[in-house]
């Protein structure tokens, strides 16, 4: 959108007439007000009413800048994101709703996922041999079918498996081979059952609370189930074969656990199938439950995909020491235990979908700063719709793009993110890094695949619309909204993958910066800073963890300032782009920079919801964007903080300047 910008020649003006440091920032300020003009649109009139019914503004914004932005949000609403998803959601409904069900296409597991999603649960699980729990053995042997089929039918359906799941990268360019990820799963964040450390020992583990409640919980929907049916089972049968399906469970988790604990072997790359697919043959396993056809399976799931070379892949294991446990365990295992373990995640899945009654039931699996939340049952359709989006994200995303892009959109956010790698540029060319390292970084920024940890940056097609882009948004709240993001995202491709600290907080000896001092001090920084963030419930006081949240507060830091620099590109090559807001006509452009910014994480401050937001990677909003801002010079700059306050403080952990 047009706006206009502060012409180089007056500020060459401005910069002649200022004479005394200390006046600097003051007289700039006041002078970008007066030649900054106020945008009456009925977009901008929007933006503004939107920033305005969130603020605080009796709040002081060099004490708490997320008090200032957002100390006027409603705790009924979650956070920004959410409204931001729920729009999204609708979107999808209409997708999905559009796409031919006789359509060959790869976008149609999309349309299979929602309808099986609608599907009554017991239908599908009769079709894939039967649930062993709430089956007479010999009913279930004559049913029965090789896990290995069971697993990849729940693949095509609904793209989940408890025991791993796949990732696919496809480059534009053609002459670069597709990578074919292969993860772990990860639980449920908001089950309690492995919420906390997993003990070594399964007989200690079954006697928590949150084992013996997850046992009451599959206990109860096995009864539903074989009272349906009409079938009645001995008990303690039934008990043993719930207790089987747990220490499965466990089992996946403790090898997960002792796998990515280990500091070597975690990446494993082979060049195509053949290449790796003699390394897992060459195992020694005894039955055919220990066998997995990887080849087989993934040409399964992406076989819809006409263009997609299989065999010629590479493929990546982010854990691979945890596939040479899986193997052992599932040839250890019995098919029953397996099947009925597939089932059961089926079960958890859908089965609360499928009646209220079940619902209630599946509920007492969450933790209970999940469970006690103010929670309304969501129309069916929209339940499927998120778990559509949630298993297929990149599916997904190609689907929403094709209906809903635009080739303007498209270009001002190619455009931006040249701008933001640009700005990137800048920041770390103003840091302290010695000349090597700022050469390593500067170069990888111009590359889009960062080979240190195959790191590439997607922006998913559904976060580009308001608050975080919107093309007839003013500049300033767009690079505030998505240039932000971007700049998050590109500045955590300069940090190894993994976390350099271990969960109790003892460092890794293999941290690839472990020689540049200036790295080492920043990050020391950082953890002291946000180990003194933490927030009081009933008397109880919940610290932020400085170490599971390090990546991401890196990145908040770095991503903040090269978002601000873009956005000041943009302003010299655009004399449209500096502008005001009605009703917030005491703030210049820079300045809503970090509003917008602010705004775009405002969220609930509901006692359960906090606690459960420190279970995330990411710090909760109130200390992550406090956090970040008073870590940067440019922000202390904008809003003449002085020395020493809570935004302003004398120690900032920061690379961006001497």
């Amino acid at each position: 959108m047009a706006h206009s910008c502060l012409s180089s020649f007056y500020q060459l003006i401005f910069i002649a007439v200022i004479i005394f440091a200390f006046h600097t920032s003051i007289l700039e300020a006041k002078s970008i007000l007066n030649h900054e003009p106020v945008c009456v649109t009925k977009t901008c009139k929007k933006t503004a009413d939107r920033l305005l019914k969130n603020m605080d503004q009796n709040a002081d914004p060099c004490n708490s800048f997320y008090q200032y932005a957002c100390g006027n949000w409603s705790d009924e609403k979650q956070s920004m994101t959410r409204l931001m998803r729920d729009n999204i959601s609708f979107k999808l409904k209409e997708l999905v709703y559009a796409i031919p069900s006789q359509k060959n296409s790869t976008v149609t597991k999309l349309k299979r996922f929602y309808e099986s999603c609608l599907q009554i649960v017991l239908e599908i699980l009769d079709k894939n041999g039967g649930w062993p729990l709430i089956m007479i053995k010999e009913e279930w042997l004559s049913k029965n079918k090789p896990w290995q089929e069971i697993d990849i039918t729940f693949r095509k359906m609904i793209d989940f498996s408890p025991l791993f799941k796949f990732d696919v990268y496809i480059s534009p360019n053609i002459e670069i081979s597709p990578k074919i990820y292969l993860k772990t799963t990860n639980a449920d964040p908001d089950e309690e059952i492995f919420s906390g450390d997993i003990l070594e020992n399964f007989e200690d583990f079954i006697m928590l609370p949150q084992a013996i409640s997850y046992k009451n919980v599959i206990n109860k929907i096995a009864q539903i189930f074989t009272e349906h049916r009409n079938v009645s089972l001995a008990d303690k049968k039934l008990q043993k074969n719930i207790d089987d399906i747990i220490k499965f469970e466990w089992n996946l988790e403790w090898i997960k656990n002792k796998t990515m604990n280990e500091d070597d072997g975690i990446y494993k790359l082979w060049i195509n199938f053949d290449d790796f697919k003699s390394n897992f043959s060459s195992m020694n396993v005894t039955t055919t439950n220990g066998k997995i056809d990887f080849l087989n399976m993934t040409e399964q799931y992406f076989g819809d995909h006409s263009d997609f070379n299989i065999p010629g892949s590479q493929i990546i294991f982010t854990n691979y020491r945890y596939f040479l446990e899986l193997v052992k365990l599932l040839d250890q295992t019995s098919s029953e235990v397996i099947a009925n373990t597939l089932h059961w995640n089926f079960i958890k899945t859908f089965g609360p979908h499928a009646s209220k009654r079940l619902f209630s039931i599946v509920q007492d699996l969450l933790l209970p700063s999940v469970r006690n939340q103010p929670f309304k049952l969501s129309s069916r359709w929209d339940i499927c719709i998120s778990k559509t989006k949630n298993f297929f994200p990149h599916l997904t995303a190609y689907a929403y793009v094709q209906k809903y892009s635009s080739q303007k959109i498209i270009d001002e956010n190619v455009q931006m993110t040249k701008r933001i790698m640009e700005g990137m540029t800048n920041v770390i060319n103003r840091s302290s890094l010695p000349h090597y390292l700022k050469k390593y970084w500067i170069k990888s920024i111009n590359y889009s695949e960062f080979l240190v940890g195959m790191y590439f940056l997607v922006v998913l097609y559904g976060i580009l619309q308001n608050p975080y882009f919107d093309v007839k948004q003013p500049d300033v709240i767009n690079y505030g909204g998505i240039g932000e993001v971007i700049g998050h995202e590109i500045a955590h491709s300069f940090y190894v993958l993994k976390n350099p600290y271990h969960r109790n907080g003892t460092e890794r000896h293999w941290f690839t910066f472990s020689n540049d001092t200036e790295i080492r001090d920043q990050i020391r920084c950082v953890v002291e800073k946000y180990s003194n963030y933490s927030i009081l419930v009933k008397n109880k006081t919940h610290q932020v963890n400085p170490y599971k949240t390090l990546q991401e507060n890196l990145a908040d830091i770095l991503g903040v300032q090269a978002g601000y620099e873009a956005f000041q590109i943009c302003k010299k090559n655009n004399k449209e782009s500096s502008i005001r807001l009605p009703g917030l006509e005491h703030l210049n452009s820079n300045q809503l920079y970090f509003l917008s910014y602010a705004s775009n994480e405002c969220s609930s401050r509901n006692d359960d919801l906090l606690i459960n937001s420190l279970r995330d990677t990411h710090t909760p909003a109130i200390f992550r964007i406090d956090g970040a801002l008073s870590s940067s010079n440019i922000f202390a700059e904008a809003f003449q903080c002085p020395k020493g306050t809570r935004m302003n403080p004398e120690k900032k952990c920061d690379l961006s300047s001497e």
